[in-house]
């Protein structure tokens, strides 16, 4: 069984809180990722900034002296390390979440599980089966 920790992505930039906004929209932007870690100084996981929490600003809301925490998410869904991937596939797939925090069991942020990271597992998987069991899969999968 695949756990979490083994597809997570521990390399992506952490966010303070009190960052301003348009150093976060830029870190954002540069990671080419749909959501970023914002984390206490000591690593609590506190939210995530996301693509969509950033739309205000596009909208004409002022951004002098706005910081990543008057923007981030705070209500986010988060893993452990030792969850089953297929957990966290069961509720991308039912749209519970699209962001993948992990953290442990003291809150503290250990990675981000990246949807791409599951797609290349399926991918892998995919490829692993018979001709005639990927045949199968597809039949189904349409």
């Amino acid at each position: 069984m695949t756990k979490v920790s083994q597809l997570m992505n521990t390399s992506l930039p952490l966010l303070p809180p009190d960052l301003p906004i348009v150093h976060g929209v830029e870190a954002l932007a540069a990671a080419a990722v749909s959501s970023l870690p914002v984390v206490t100084p000591d690593g609590r996981f506190v939210g995530l900034l996301r693509e969509r929490d950033v739309m205000p600003i596009l909208l004409g809301w002022s951004v002098h002296d706005r910081v990543v925490g008057d923007f981030m998410c705070r209500r986010v869904v988060t893993f452990s390390p030792d969850d089953p991937v297929l957990e966290v596939c069961d509720c991308i797939f039912h749209g519970a979440v699209t962001e993948c925090p992990v953290v442990d069991a003291s809150r503290l942020y250990v990675g981000m599980l990246l949807p791409r990271a599951l797609v290349a597992l399926a991918a892998r998987l995919r490829s692993a089966v018979g001709r005639s069991d990927a045949a199968r899969l597809t039949a189904v999968g349409e």
